[in-house]
């Protein structure tokens, strides 16, 4: 009974639905579009057309008039979209095509322009789509074929107003900037319909080209009186607007257009200089970044992003904006004067000069870059041209103080400070409170030596700024520069007096504290200086080094990463804590600083060194090796990566290409210590007397104090027999640098001298300061298993591996040594070594006698097979091999494998128990 009823449920509500949903073809809710278009309720039309697209995709109808209201709105790629899915439908070539040719010429579609057909059409219609493929090549440049297509539009709609516009704009392009022709054809068509949107929106862009701002802006706005949604012509007249400074009406305008249309580039431009204009320079960027996705038509928003990128002290996003702006205008004077500051302020004045020289060479008056490529000359060391082209400013703008000012800080920085005077002085007497001339005054007599006269130049700097704190900063300089801090303390004190906030002084206090080790009162200072400049970022950077010197890894590290979040795209702050974390021991840190950076950062030398280190920490050798050799290409002039470059090799094996990049860092610093050390030790592993000898004099006197350059003599005394003198200078570098290393290079010298009580003593000593420190551990447990105390040995195995749970040689070693008295502890330990090792020789040596101890014969077969599959065993391997196959039961091939290795005659560890191997089993067979 209940299923019936269920069924009987069922069925009454499909009728229900069917009864709701009776209208399938969506012509209902069109219906209601068409309504609501009447009444002008655009919104509530489009939202019933897609209504009806929802019920039905082929609905006729919908796509045309959604096609249609899409084209009135200026949204072009959407009417696209519409107005073809209703052409497939049916719908007529007169009413598609006129609209679908517009849309594809206002997308500068032009191929597809073209290969709109015409043939059905006639009349107005036909005009409608010449026309705008005539205007299609016209904006090509192909002007003689605009023209015959142009004149064909005519001909077949004599009186039409869209085509009389097209003929207009085809004969003011083709008059080279004279306009009469094209005026007078606007004058036609305005007899015919005066409120012409078309025709008034091109005499706008003709009054616009002839710098008729006003009649521009006249013409934009009676095109939108005329038709209000006009985009184009709204954005020309904030464009006119912002022309005349009237940033209020373009703020309506710009408000409207980003209404409409939010992820507008054009509209977002002009939003981006409204912002720039108000100096907002991080809301700029926003928006000039949603501008330059269409980077061809508003390249400016490329020029603007990188001035507001460098105004932010986005050093690296300001200088990738600035080559990605003059990629598309090389010959960009302002561009390239952009750049050139750039470059200047990070000292790259060849970068600079060379930016610099077309300008000056296209417009040799031009003083803004003169003066920047005199100040890239001067970083140069090229002075003497420099101070050609600032007399050059001086004589082109002779009533200018800045000009003399430059002048004269220029004959400053060439040496000529007497000369500079004269035009510092002439500075100030053509603008008596020029304070740079104050500064450069000041700055001038100091050079010369004459602490009096700087300090008189400071008293009368004072007379003239009593209210201002820099002639009180002046003063504490110039006491610095005579080392004496207490006065400069009072000066910089003075200062803030005048000014509590003052950047300069706070500064500087904060520096003689860190001299007088009082940095709590230094870390004052620089907060102060962070209640003013919240994430200034030189004081952030100051305040992680303070924490350096106290030693506070949490302080380094907060500072740091406030640096990074208040300059998300800095470099400094991520590449000096990726630097800390190399020094703690942590490559593995590194990554994650230095992927979130942009491409251009990235490939920052700075960046490029840090991450080569990380690499060489992480013996991730190949891409170390990728990461040097493109900082080498950046700056091939720097002896540090090639001799990082070499430190790869090494670990590649590639010992040539090891000494031939110690060899070029060498060459381009002979004094660079770290190379010729690692190329003196591959000297000595070579046994080159003569090479080593060499290189050590020359250690000897560039750092005879150096504890690696002692302990490279003390490797050479060794090897050449003088124990004695080993011993001696390893107990010096000990003294001087009491590292675990140099602490068991002085061990083994104890060791080869018979005295192993005190080489134990020793590495007991350090441990018991040191207990994390594995490899000493491992070096005490070797020396442990030299006495034969394997007990003792494996203890320090042991603790070691609390510490070193990974290591594959303790783990292996003490596989090793448990292989007999715990034969499935060892088991663990030696499989462990193996996944570890990725399977290496040695550890696999080691887990095959484990195995065989464990009586797991088949896998310890396995096992040594591995071992040896290279064919480049040791003779142990090949003992152990035997060892195996005897225990299976293979006794001819153990046999075989002892005989041809006792044949060798090397020598090693286990000769003997071969040799008696090899009796036992010949004697029984």
């Amino acid at each position: 009974m209940s299923r019936f009823f269920r069924v009987g449920f069922l069925v009454i509500v499909a009728g229900l639905v069917l009864a709701c949903s009776s209208d399938m073809t969506g012509n209902q809710e069109v219906a209601k579009a068409e309504a609501y278009l009447a009444e002008g309720r655009n919104n509530a039309a489009v939202i019933e057309l897609k209504n009806a697209l929802q019920k039905n995709g082929n609905n006729q109808q919908a796509r045309w008039l959604l096609g249609e209201y899409y084209f009135s709105e200026g949204a072009y790629a959407n009417a696209e979209k519409e107005l073809k899915a209703a052409h497939e439908l049916g719908q007529s070539d007169s009413d598609v095509l006129p609209l679908l040719a517009q849309a594809h010429l206002s997308q500068n579609q032009f191929e597809s322009l073209q290969e709109l057909s015409v043939e059905t059409l006639s009349g107005a219609d036909l005009s409608m789509v010449l026309a705008s493929q005539g205007l299609g090549l016209l904006a090509r440049g192909q002007e003689e074929e605009a023209a015959l297509l142009i004149d064909k539009a005519i001909s077949a709609a004599p009186e039409l107003p869209y085509a009389l516009v097209a003929q207009a704009k085809l004969k003011g392009t083709q008059s080279d900037g004279d306009w009469t022709q094209a005026r007078r054809l606007l004058g036609n068509v305005f007899d015919q319909a005066p409120e012409y949107a078309p025709a008034l929106s091109l005499l706008g862009d003709i009054e616009l080209q002839s710098l008729n701002l006003d009649a521009a802006e006249t013409a934009y706005s009676k095109a939108l009186a005329s038709d209000d949604d006009r985009f184009e012509d709204r954005y020309k007249r904030a464009l006119v607007r912002l022309q005349k400074e009237d940033n209020t009406g373009a703020s309506e305008d710009v408000a409207v257009l980003i209404r409409r249309s939010p992820k507008s580039p054009a509209a977002n431009y002009l939003q981006g200089i409204l912002h720039f204009r108000k100096g907002d320079m991080t809301a700029a960027t926003g928006a000039f970044d949603l501008a330059q996705t269409d980077g061809d038509r508003y390249p400016m928003s490329l020029f603007y992003l990188a001035t507001a990128h460098d105004k932010l002290g986005n050093s690296a996003q300001a200088e990738d904006f600035a080559y990605r702006y003059l990629s598309i205008a090389p010959d960009s004077a302002p561009g390239r004067k952009l750049l050139a500051n750039m470059k200047l302020r990070e000292g790259e004045g060849a970068e600079a000069e060379e930016l610099m020289r077309a300008v000056v060479e296209a417009s040799p008056e031009d003083v803004d870059a003169l003066n920047l490529l005199s100040g890239a000359l001067i970083k140069q060391g090229k002075t003497e041209e420099a101070l050609t082209l600032l007399a050059k400013v001086a004589s082109l703008q002779p009533d200018s103080p800045e000009a003399q000012a430059r002048l004269g800080a220029g004959l400053l920085a060439s040496g000529q400070v007497a000369s500079s005077f004269e035009h510092i002085e002439a500075a100030l007497k053509l603008d008596p409170e020029f304070e740079q001339a104050d500064i450069l005054l000041v700055t001038a007599y100091l050079k010369e030596g004459d602490v009096d006269g700087a300090l008189a130049a400071v008293e009368a700097f004072e007379q003239k700024m009593p209210d201002s704190a820099a002639p009180h900063n002046l003063r504490g300089q110039v006491y610095l520069s005579q080392d004496k801090p207490a006065e400069a303390k009072t000066a910089f004190n003075q200062a803030l007096t005048v000014a509590p906030d003052d950047v300069t002084a706070n500064d500087k206090l904060a520096l003689l504290s860190i001299r007088d080790n009082d940095l709590d009162t230094a870390r004052g200072y620089y907060q102060k200086i962070l209640e003013v400049l919240p994430d200034n970022l030189p004081t952030l950077m100051k305040l992680a080094a303070l924490a350096e010197l106290e030693k506070d890894d949490q302080g380094i590290e907060e500072s740091l990463k406030r640096a990074m979040e208040a300059h998300p795209k800095a470099t400094q702050p991520r590449v000096v804590l990726a630097r800390y974390y190399l020094t703690k021991g942590e490559p593995q840190q590194v990554p994650n600083l230095l992927n979130t950076l942009d491409p251009a950062s990235q490939n920052n030398p700075e960046v490029l060194n840090v991450k080569g280190l990380s690499l060489l920490a992480r013996n991730d050798f190949s891409a170390a090796r990728s990461t040097f050799e493109q900082l080498i290409a950046l700056r091939s002039d720097a002896p540090q990566p090639h001799y990082h470059l070499g430190m790869t090799y090494r670990g590649l094996n590639d010992v040539d290409k090891e000494k031939a990049e110690f060899e070029k860092a060498l060459q381009i610093s002979p004094g660079y210590i770290e190379p010729r050390i690692e190329l003196t030790r591959i000297f000595l592993r070579e046994k080159d007397q003569s090479a080593v000898e060499e290189n050590l004099t020359i250690l000897k006197r560039l750092a005879p104090e150096n504890a690696e350059v002692m302990q490279l003599e003390a490797v050479y005394a060794l090897e050449g027999g003088d124990r004695a003198r080993a011993l001696e200078l390893s107990e010096k570098v000990f003294a001087k640098a009491p590292t675990s290393r140099n602490m068991l290079f002085l061990a083994q010298q104890h060791w080869l001298a018979g005295d192993r009580d005190a080489a134990e003593g020793m590495m007991t000593d350090w441990l018991s300061e040191h207990p994390k420190d594995v490899a000493v551990r491992h070096e005490l447990a070797s020396l442990y298993v030299g006495k034969g105390e394997e007990g003792k040995a494996v203890e320090q195995y042991h603790a070691a591996l609390q510490d070193a749970p990974e290591s594959v040689v303790v783990l292996n070693n003490l596989a090793w040594l448990l292989r007999d008295s715990d034969p499935e502890k060892a088991l663990d330990h030696a499989e462990k070594a193996v996944d570890l090792s990725d399977r290496s020789p040695s550890t696999l040596d080691t887990l095959a006698i484990v195995q065989l101890k464990n009586n797991q014969l088949v896998k310890a077969q396995r096992s040594i097979e591995r071992a040896l599959a290279d064919g480049k065993g040791s003779p142990a391997m090949y003992y152990h091999s035997a060892m195996i196959d005897h225990a299976s039961g293979n006794a001819e091939a153990a046999i075989q494998t002892l005989q041809r290795l006792l044949s060798e005659k090397k020598d090693f560890s286990e000769r003997a128990e071969a040799e008696k191997l090899l009796a036992t089993l010949t004697a029984k067979n």
